[in-house]
């Protein structure tokens, strides 16, 4: 009985032996691993499982463990290791709509976003040669300049602008062209490159133009269905055929109904919804459908600008009022220059755009343009003719003419060198009427 206890007691102390020459892993959660520890690293811990240490390695997170009893005897505790230090911690991806500001772009962008208003608010020599008679104008070019904080581009898109005009049939405009006959209404163009190497898309339920206070959606919720049918051969009514015969009662209430015979009708009904999320693919350009630059309609702008209706093909003319009574007329040599705070016409941009399809995070941005300087008709004409301002005419590329007769006196301006599209332009020009009225108390400021 003795010699049984004391196989008991050395058996006992052998297995006590054997459990503790493993390395303990006690989780937070109290779940004990046995195991061989093999790497104890700032936040991971690389262990073998105790029963299959030639099998494949494991790592838990420090901040998961409460503390490793070791097989020598040692402890290592992590109570105060928290579940992740915040320097370590990812950044939290945004969510929502953020607004791109000057302040926020990279230094590459913000550098390509000032050569970009840099070279739309470009100063021109604007002293001439010649003056001729310097008359009452009939007309002026007015030129739209860049709001100072207006974000153009970014890492990931570009916005470029261009000005024409809005050729149209009745009120409804029908293309948009440099060029156009004379009296014809203004328009302006926004056109959006994808910089990146990956699909962006465009919101158009969150982009606006917005022109003296009034927005325009490019985006507008409707559809159209479109209906093809075709019939063939001949078909019989039953109904006739029984009412010929004096039939009556069920039978020819039932008959009146049926038709039979070779007759037989079919058709299509196809409906397209307009799209509110354009994809624009890598390094393509998204063009907006152009707008009037102020409106489509007969109405005052501000005081001393409107836009009237003209003639039997309804197009329309903006022109500037100026009168004897308050500032003088405006000359065909005058030159008006505006600041961005004292300009009168104020216009603005605003579009959105995501990475993702599903818009869980988006960017938008903002460009704000206004009235920048208005030429008498005399001075741009000589302005051109002396190359100083970057036009070209409407039918000759290589010589800056200004076009007459039938046409008008059209010019546009010419194409700039530019990574972000072709049409990009340099000057932003549209033309307008003056009328010199010798009375009159509402006048379009000079400066």
């Amino acid at each position: 009985m003795k010699k049984f206890r004391a196989w008991a007691l050395v058996f006992a102390g052998m297995t006590a032996v054997c459990a503790s020459a493993q390395d303990m892993i006690v989780k937070k959660d109290g779940t004990v691993i046995q195991a061989k520890v093999m790497k104890v690293g700032t936040s991971e811990v690389d262990y073998k499982k105790w029963s299959n240490q030639n099998g494949p390695q494991y790592s838990i997170a420090v901040a998961d463990i409460l503390a490793i009893n070791y097989q020598n005897g040692e402890k290592e505790t992590f109570d105060n290791v928290s579940a992740q230090p915040e320097a370590s911690k990812p950044a939290a991806q945004p969510t929502g709509m953020t607004q791109v500001t000057v302040e926020t772009l990279s230094a590459e962008a913000k550098a390509a976003n000032d050569a970009t208003i840099e070279k739309y608010n470009q100063i021109y020599d604007t002293d001439v040669n010649e003056v001729k008679k310097n008359g009452n104008a009939k007309e002026a070019f007015m030129r739209l300049g860049v709001a100072e904080g207006s974000v153009l581009e970014n890492e990931d898109i570009a916005i470029s602008i261009a000005t024409g005009y809005m050729l149209q049939a009745g009120r409804q405009p029908v293309s948009f062209s440099p060029i156009a006959p004379y009296l014809c209404n203004v328009g302006i163009k926004f056109m959006i490159q994808n910089k990146t190497n990956n699909t962006l898309y465009l919101d158009l339920g969150n982009t606006f133009y917005v022109s003296m206070g009034q927005s325009f959606g490019y985006y507008v919720p409707t559809s159209t269905t479109t209906t093809n049918s075709s019939s063939s051969g001949v078909g019989i009514n039953a109904g006739a055929i029984a009412g010929a015969m004096g039939i009556g009662g069920v039978a020819g209430k039932l008959a009146g109904g049926i038709n039979f015979g070779g007759g037989s009708t079919s058709g299509t009904a196809v409906t397209t919804f307009s799209q509110r999320v354009v994809a624009i693919a890598p390094g393509s350009t998204y063009n907006l459908d152009p707008q009037y630059i102020f409106c489509n309609e007969t109405r005052s702008i501000y005081p001393g600008f409107l836009c009237s209706l003209k003639g039997m093909m309804a197009t329309h003319y903006c022109k500037a009022v100026f009168s004897d009574e308050n500032g003088g007329r405006m000359l065909n040599y005058d030159l008006y220059s505006y600041s961005e705070q004292s300009s009168p016409l104020q216009l603005s941009f605003v579009t959105s755009y995501s990475k993702n399809e599903d818009f869980a995070s988006s960017s938008s941005l903002r460009c704000g343009l206004y009235l920048m300087e208005m030429y008498g008709e005399g001075l741009f004409k000589q302005l051109v003719k002396e190359s100083k301002l970057p036009v070209i005419s409407a039918n000759d590329n290589a010589a800056p003419k200004i076009m007459g007769g039938m046409l008008g006196k059209m010019v546009v301006a010419a194409p700039a060198t530019s990574t972000t599209t072709s049409e990009q332009q340099q000057i932003l020009l549209f033309r307008v009427g003056v009328d010199n009225s010798k009375k009159g108390t509402v006048t379009f400021p000079k400066q």
